[in-house]
């Protein structure tokens, strides 16, 4: 009788422990998360990333894209979080889909409430050109004509139009490039076109055309925003003498019919926003929470873009560059506590 009832106790432990090991653990929840292409956005894609996996215990599988890709993705319901969400370019998309198809991580009133706000975007010109042919303004391109000097170096391929720099297929910011060069065109005798380039890799393409012309010092009429590293690697070629960066002001302040702005770049500030697809916060109100609470500097994302721009020119490595993110954790740890308050940490 002993003997069975050992027996007994001992299969009962043994099913007990064969059951334990037999349950799987609950797979971890995927979020997939979506941004633009190009470094520009890299701190605060990491930052999130990091954020998400180590302290909220997600799985996060990233997607990199053109804007007008992720962004419709996000409303199709194939993306959870698009981190790269441009205010004002990206208006006519959140007048199409916000907040029915898609959410923001802050209001769209409020720039505060983005991850980070005072970008700058505009035309540029490198300060040898500014110097030899004294232009600082779109007044003074408008002025020149075919046969000048520097219309002929800036009309790189003698269409009798000057060429700008900077766009891309499946930019909204390149659509609006368009815009307001044809509206200038027809308004105040302008007489430019945007040079876009169709590749996948857009933004490095549009990179050589530039840098290539920066590099021989060479003149050059271009189009770009910040943060960027070209402003960290060419900082003399791009500044005047008190350090700021040369933008061409304009004196025009077109924007987007019928909207305009008097900013002397002829672009209003950005904001960068974090967005949602609608529903997504109700399955996961922590990470909403989170996503409405991170916040990084213009200062941060210029330090990140040009550990960026070191790794693009094989300096140091994306092992470096990424490590640069984990350090940006760990030196605003204090904030990031205050970014948890209240959230379900992993343990």
């Amino acid at each position: 009788m002993k003997k069975l009832l050992v027996l007994l106790v001992v299969a009962l432990v043994f099913s007990t422990v064969v059951g334990c090991f037999s349950q799987t653990a609950p797979a971890p929840v995927e979020v997939k998360l979506g941004m633009a292409v190009g470094e520009m956005f890299g701190l605060t894609n990491q930052v999130t990333k990091i954020l998400l996996e180590d302290e909220l215990g997600y799985v996060v599988f990233i997607r990199e894209g053109e804007p007008i890709v992720g962004l419709t993705s996000l409303a199709e319901g194939e993306l959870d979080i698009y981190t790269t969400f441009v205010m004002p370019n990206q208006k006519s998309f959140a007048d199409e889909f916000v907040p029915y198809q898609v959410k923001i991580a802050g209001d769209l009133t409020d720039p505060t409430t983005g991850i980070y706000t005072g970008c700058d975007q505009g035309w540029l010109i490198p300060k040898w050109t500014r110097d030899k042919y004294n232009i600082d303004s779109l007044d003074d391109i408008a002025a020149l004509e075919p046969g000048d000097a520097l219309f002929n170096v800036l009309d790189v391929d003698d269409d009798g139009l000057i060429d700008l720099f900077g766009g891309a297929v499946g930019w909204l910011v390149t659509e609006i490039n368009d815009e307001k060069i044809n509206y200038y065109n027809e308004n105040y005798d302008l007489d430019m076109e945007q040079v876009v380039v169709n590749y996948a890799s857009g933004h490095e393409e549009m990179l050589t055309s530039i840098k290539s012309k920066l590099d021989a010092q060479e003149d050059i009429l271009f189009f770009l925003w910040t943060p960027h590293y070209l402003f960290m690697e060419y900082s003399e070629a791009l500044s005047d003498k008190d350090g700021q960066v040369q933008w061409l002001t304009d004196p025009w302040g077109f924007f987007l019919e019928p909207e305009s702005t008097d900013y002397y770049t002829g672009f209003p500030g950005g904001t960068v926003y974090i967005a949602y697809h609608t529903g997504f916060e109700d399955e996961h109100p922590n990470v909403v929470k989170l996503l409405e609470r991170i916040n990084v500097t213009i200062s941060d994302m210029n330090t990140y873009m040009y550990w960026a721009g070191v790794t693009n020119s094989g300096e140091v490595t994306v092992k470096e560059k990424n490590e640069y993110a984990l350090q940006w954790i760990e030196d605003h740890r204090a904030e990031i506590s205050n970014w948890l308050v209240g959230l379900e940490v992993k343990s």
